[in-house]
Order: C-alpha cells, then structure tokens, then sequence
C-alpha cells in the first residue's frame, strides 16, 4: 500500500515538473523574442524551488467555481446547497444550441412523414418492375417451351443416329474380325478412325468426279 502511494506521489510529481519545465522554457523563449517575463520571481531558482513556490501559491489560492460546479451542488444537495435554482436554467446560447441539435437530430413529424412517403412509393415501384418482369419472363415462356423442344428432339435424333452408325460399325468389325469387338476398346477405336479416312476420300473422289462432269 505504502509502495503505491509513494509511486502514486512520484508519478504526480514528475508530472508537475514536465508541466513547469514546459512553462520555463516558453517564458525563456518568450524573453528571447524581447516579451517582458511575467513571473520575474521565478529567475535564478532551481527547478525544485519554483515548483515548491507554485504549489504554495496554489495552496492559498482558492479555485474559482464554475456554473457547472454549482449546478452539480444544487444537483446532489437541492435547497440545502444554497444555490440560486435559477442557475439550472440554460443560458440564451445552451438553449440556442439546443434548438439546432433538436433541429438537426430530431426531425420533425411532416419529415419523417415525407421520408415514409418517399420509402412506400420506393417499394411500389420496385413491386411493380419486378411484377413487369414476371409478366415480360411468362410472356416468353411458350417461345422458350418450344426451342426447348426442339433443342431436345434434335439431341435425341442426334443420340439415335450415333448409335445407329456405332451399331453399323460394330456389324462391320464383327464381319471383319470374326467375332464381337468391344466398342471400347482401342482395336475397334483405329478401325473407326481408318473408316473416316476411307469414307473422307471417298467424298473427295466423289467430289472430284462431279466437278470434271
């Protein structure tokens, strides 16, 4: 406990020092500039004699009480206090301060009014373009619908005739090796591949035979 107070007393000390010392080296700086030295007495002391001589001075000086001091009086101790209630009155500039901080924080009831107003007419409009665009997406869904149906047919045609010429093909390996070939596998990938060519050249002698005619 003991130790505290003394840290305690040591901290408030150093502080008052930082405190003087900042003070003495304005007024030097002020003298150097040729202002008059307010505190003549305070020249030719060490630093711990000023400080010993404004905390004296201090000690016999009674602080001066503000309006906020005596509100707080009246505040704790009422009548007993023996301030003038008056006092908790604000000033003509608290209450002038306060009417724009009313003004500025607490909108008025015809404010908020035309804010609500703006916000439902803000919804309305979104309500009413998101129903056009539901009208505008049902409005397109037979057209969807039908190039869906068409995308789909012409997959499945597509699906029948691969697997109509894989068959063909499977027929053709069969009759040429003699036995059922495995589509998977890579035998039957090169025969494949070597009937493209063949077929490929085919249409260009095809092709070509057109053309002399």
């Amino acid at each position: 406990m003991m130790n505290h107070m003394n840290i305690s007393k040591t901290q408030h000390v150093y502080s008052i020092k930082l405190l003087l010392f900042g003070s003495i080296r304005k007024k030097t700086d002020e003298l150097k500039e040729g202002y008059a030295p307010r505190d003549q007495h305070l020249e030719g002391k060490s630093p711990e004699e000023v400080i010993k001589d404004l905390l004296a001075q201090d000690a016999g000086r009674p602080r001066k009480k503000t309006r906020s001091d005596y509100c707080k009086e009246f505040a704790l101790h009422g009548k007993a206090s023996g301030v003038d209630p008056s006092i908790m009155w604000p000033t003509k500039g608290e209450l002038r301060q306060l009417v724009e901080d009313e003004n500025y924080y607490c909108r008025s009831l015809e404010s908020m009014q035309a804010d609500l107003l703006l916000e439902r007419k803000r919804k309305e409009l979104e309500e009413l373009k998101k129903q056009k665009h539901i009208e505008k997406c049902l409005a397109q869904l037979p057209k969807l619908e039908e190039e869906h149906r068409k995308k789909e047919e012409a997959r499945l045609l597509k699906e029948e005739e691969s697997r109509k010429k894989k068959a063909v093909l499977l027929e053709a390996a069969r009759e040429k090796l003699g036995y059922a070939i495995d589509p998977r596998s890579q035998r039957f990938k090169e025969m494949v591949e070597e009937w493209r060519r063949k077929r490929k050249t085919e249409k260009k002698a095809l092709k070509r035979k057109g053309i002399g005619t």
